[in-house]
Formats: C-alpha cells, sequence, structure tokens
C-alpha cells in the first residue's frame, strides 16, 4: 500500500494532529524527559491529560521514541501503522490457538483481524488510538479465550493481566468498554455454566491489578473530563459550545491549508482557511458559546 500511495496512512488526523504530536513527544523522550507536557506544539500541550496519546503505555512510548528516526513524516506515519497491524496480527494468531485452531487456521485468523477493512483502511489511516485500542483488544479476547478453553496457567494469567494494562493505557475509551464486556460475559460462563471459581478469581485479579497499575492513565483522564473540550465535550455542561483556544488558532493560521471534503473529493485547499475567520470571527465574540441556546428549530446558526 505504501508503495502504491505514500499518503495512505499519512491523511485526515495524522496530519494535524497524531503524527506531529508522537513526532514530538519522541523528541522529548530522546531529550531524557518524560512527555507529560509540551511547549512545541500549539493545539494541545498537556498530553498526560489527554488520554488518546497514550503516554502511559510502554508501547506507544517505545513507538514514539523511535519515530523521529524517520525523517520522512509519510514514511514514520507507515512504520506507526505498520507496528500496531502486525501486533494486532500476532495477537490474532494467539487467540486463535487459544481457541484450537491449527497453525493454518490460525494465521487465517490472524490475516482477517489485522487486515480488515476498519482496521487496515480507516483506523491505520487516520485515527490511530482507534488503532491502539483494537490492537490490545484482541490480546484481551485472545487470553481470555484461554481461560474458556483450558484450566488457568500461569502463562493465561500474566498475559491477561499485561494485556489488560496495555488496553487501559491505550488511549482509546471504546477499546476499554469492549475489553470490559468481554471479561463480564467469560465471568459469567465461567462461573454459571462452567462453576471454573478460579478461572473467575484470576480474571478478576488480573484486571483489578491492571486498574492500579494503570491508575495514572485513568486519574489523569478523568480529572481533566470535567473542564477539557475533548473528548467529553458532548456531555461537560461547563464548555458546551465553547469554541476551544487551539481549534481557533488553528482555523485562523494563515499557513494551515486544511483537508476538507468538497463538492470535488476530499483534497488540500489552495486558499487557507485563514480567510473565513475574518467573517467568523465577530460572530464568535458576540455570541456566549456556553449558555446561548436557540430556540427556534429551522434558526440554527454556525
Amino acid at each position: 500500500i505504501y508503495a502504491i500511495n505514500p499518503r495512505f496512512y499519512f491523511i485526515d488526523d495524522k496530519v494535524s494532529e497524531a503524527i506531529p504530536k508522537f513526532y514530538d513527544m519522541g523528541r522529548i523522550l530522546r531529550q531524557g524527559e518524560f512527555p507529560s507536557l509540551t511547549t512545541h506544539i500549539v493545539n494541545g500541550s498537556a498530553y498526560a491529560l489527554e488520554y488518546q496519546y497514550g503516554v502511559f503505555n510502554p508501547v506507544q512510548i517505545l513507538t514514539c521514541y523511535l519515530l523521529p528516526s524517520f525523517t520522512n513524516h509519510e514514511l514514520g506515519a507507515w512504520f506507526l501503522a505498520a507496528v500496531y497491524l502486525m501486533l494486532t496480527g500476532a495477537g490474532g494468531v494467539i487467540l486463535g490457538k487459544n481457541m484450537g485452531l491449527n497453525n493454518i487456521r490460525a494465521l487465517l485468523l490472524s490475516t482477517l483481524i489485522s487486515l480488515n477493512y476498519n482496521g487496515l483502511y480507516w483506523n491505520a489511516s487516520a485515527w490511530h488510538d482507534a488503532l491502539m485500542g483494537s490492537t490490545w483488544v484482541v490480546f484481551c479476547l485472545a487470553f481470555l479465550a484461554g481461560f474458556m478453553q483450558e484450566r488457568p496457567s500461569a502463562y493465561q494469567a500474566i498475559g491477561l493481566f499485561v494485556s489488560y494494562v496495555l488496553c487501559l493505557t491505550c488511549g482509546c475509551p471504546l477499546g476499554v468498554a469492549i475489553a470490559a464486556i468481554s471479561s463480564l460475559v467469560a465471568l459469567i460462563h465461567l462461573a454459571w455454566i462452567r462453576k471454573d471459581w478460579r478461572s473467575c478469581y484470576l480474571i478478576i485479579a488480573s484486571g483489578i491489578t491492571a486498574l492500579m497499575v494503570a491508575a495514572p492513565s485513568l486519574i489523569s483522564f478523568f480529572s481533566a473530563s470535567t473542564i477539557s473540550a475533548r473528548p467529553y465535550a458532548f456531555c461537560n455542561r461547563r464548555n458546551l459550545l465553547v469554541a476551544p483556544l487551539d481549534g481557533l488558532v488553528a482555523f485562523f493560521d494563515p499557513a494551515y491549508y486544511a483537508y476538507f471534503n468538497t463538492w470535488d473529493g476530499y483534497r488540500l485547499q489552495r486558499t487557507p482557511q485563514f480567510y473565513a475567520g475574518w467573517f467568523l470571527l465577530p460572530l464568535m465574540i458576540m455570541l456566549d458559546w456556553s449558555r446561548e441556546k436557540l430556540r427556534l428549530r429551522s434558526a440554527w446558526v454556525w
């Protein structure tokens, strides 16, 4: 795919957010510091408070450390996608083996999981946090399947614990929710049908221990969710409809040529969107975005 289109994994959110910030995190790591805060990025500086960047995830930190070695950002974006797609494939193999499949069928399952449309085409190219989440969900499912197929072992328990930690710190709330629901289903099956209390104990113990290890990531996430524009702006009454400062700065940047989905397709705009700010800025100043409610359904103004 990279040989056909080098920009395939360097579009959308990866261009404007993920790759610049992951490169910045890598440079901070190479300077011997932890990337909790930066002054090098305009739109967002508190990496430790942004759950989606996964700064407490060891695999993500290692990947970011290696990323600045690629001076070509398109190649760096491909490398980032390739790492997690290969990890997803490895998790698929473990899942297949723990389900009792032979080597060929486990490899086939791994290929289907790692190269599916959602992962290969969408998450890997644009939404890196979703790619990270789906990767560690596969590992969680793989070791849960091990508990379902055989008597619990130290290998399965340790593997599940590590998968839980990596999933909790990966930066994808949806992935955490899927792992939690899957674990609950496994616990119900083991307790209600098989009466395997030892497996239930090990799964619960792995989950509680993983929560304790991943506490820094979760505490920072919940502490910022009540005041930040992301990721909970849709239910945050304090700043609902408040235009975030980073968005305003990017929107009015005369050097920022945005990608828009226009009548002739998704393409880079020739004219900077900065000029639109001259017309929208007065409206944004006049409105009280935190309290303004337009009561007439036919009079929505944006």
